[in-house]
């Protein structure tokens, strides 16, 4: 009798184990509130239509606008988009190598779209603020906060790792999200 008792706890202890492994092998990343910074572009469009030929084909970068992507040879009329998500990992497991792929949005402002250059992750039970991308936009027939509501329209798809699997993905909509907004003009 005790030992089908002792038996039964073993047993119970070993499936409430796996169960959560195999919950925080996934990846428990909570997001809800994040930033957008935007600024009017520094730089003249001679070096803004270089960074959008050299992304060409770099996979730090996703090309948003094909088609005329410079209708205005004034750089003022582009603006820098910064978009970080406050995150929190809720896994057992680091959280390594995250990027962002933009599936849809609204509008057709939007050029260029660059992950974080430094490599981004989180550690177990981390929070911090994650710089998820930066977007170069044309403004010159949208206010810069039409084209933030076109940002705050997008589907991404964020991606990681953790010690166990390579290739996570959560689909999210920023629509879904809160965002406080910043001109840092």
């Amino acid at each position: 009798m005790k030992k089908r008792i002792i038996i039964s706890v073993v047993g119970l202890i070993i499936v409430i184990g796996v169960v959560l492994f195999l919950i925080n092998m996934n990846g428990r990343l909570k997001y809800r509130e994040g930033t957008i910074n935007y600024y009017t572009s520094e730089i003249g469009i001679d070096e803004l239509k270089q960074r959008y030929e050299e992304s060409e084909g770099d996979p730090n970068y996703q090309i948003l606008k094909t088609d005329n992507p410079f209708p205005s040879e004034n750089s003022k009329d582009y603006i820098n988009i910064g978009v970080l998500l406050n995150m929190e990992n809720k896994s057992w497991f680091d959280v390594r190598n995250v990027n962002v792929v933009i599936d849809s949005y609204n509008g057709d402002e939007l050029i260029i779209k660059d992950n974080s250059l430094e490599e981004v992750g989180l550690s177990s039970n981390e929070k911090k603020e994650v710089y998820l991308m930066g977007i170069l936009a044309y403004c010159g027939n949208k206010s810069p906060e039409e084209i933030i509501d076109d940002v705050k329209s997008m589907e991404i798809t964020i991606m990681y790792s953790n010690a166990i699997r390579k290739n996570i993905k959560k689909h999210l909509k920023l629509s879904d999200m809160k965002f406080t907004i910043n001109d840092v003009e």
